[in-house]
């Protein structure tokens, strides 16, 4: 629980409520999480009790050498008096140790339609369109990794993103903002990590 202090607007104290579970047991994984911001809305004007909120889950799960997972998260944000907007992302996701210090991974998501009447988006890379239809996107990606000891890795990985073609919100990382509605970006990492 977190209280701001001399928020512009009405606002006496907007809060965010935060709380997180994980169990680990043997080969599975199972993550919860929900939060919550209330009285949010300081700078709209005409609307300084807008709250939002959100809850997710994440479970993998370790077959021998193949280790598969899964995220679900459920938003919804009020954006104006009346107004809110709804978002609903997952994705899916695997990585197989092949043989000895060979990995490979691959991981696709997908964030569904902004739904509710909002007119207008939630910004920042990962936000939301305003409410419509094809205002979602997709993420795919592919990497191989390497480990030369149990300290030290290298990965080489791929990764497109694709904007439905109402909406430009989807990126790679904190690149620019995109300019065109259904515009696709794509990229290739490079990691070294060494654990001192």
């Amino acid at each position: 629980n977190a209280t701001a202090g001399n928020i512009t607007g009405g606002n006496e104290t907007p809060r965010l409520w935060s709380l997180g579970a994980t169990y680990v047991n043997g080969p599975l994984g199972i993550g919860l999480a929900y939060e919550r911001h209330t009285d949010m809305g300081a700078n709209v004007p005409g609307a300084q009790d807008l709250d939002d909120r959100a809850w997710g889950v994440a479970a993998s799960y370790r077959f021998g050498p193949v280790r598969v997972g899964a995220t679900y998260l459920n938003a919804k944000y009020e954006t104006g008096p009346g107004m809110n907007l709804k978002k609903r992302t997952w994705g899916l996701g695997a990585d197989w140790n092949v043989a000895g210090p060979h990995t490979v991974s691959a991981y696709y998501s997908r964030a569904g339609d902004s739904k509710g009447n909002s007119t207008v988006g939630i910004g920042g890379n990962g936000g939301a369109a305003p409410s419509g239809k094809n205002t979602g996107g997709e993420a795919w990606s592919l990497a191989y990794q390497y480990a030369f000891s149990k300290r030290t890795t290298l990965k080489l990985g791929y990764v497109r993103v694709d904007n439905d073609s109402n909406t430009n919100t989807y990126r790679i990382g904190n690149t620019g903002a995109l300019l065109d509605n259904g515009e696709a970006v794509d990229g290739w990492a490079f990691l070294v990590k060494h654990n001192f």
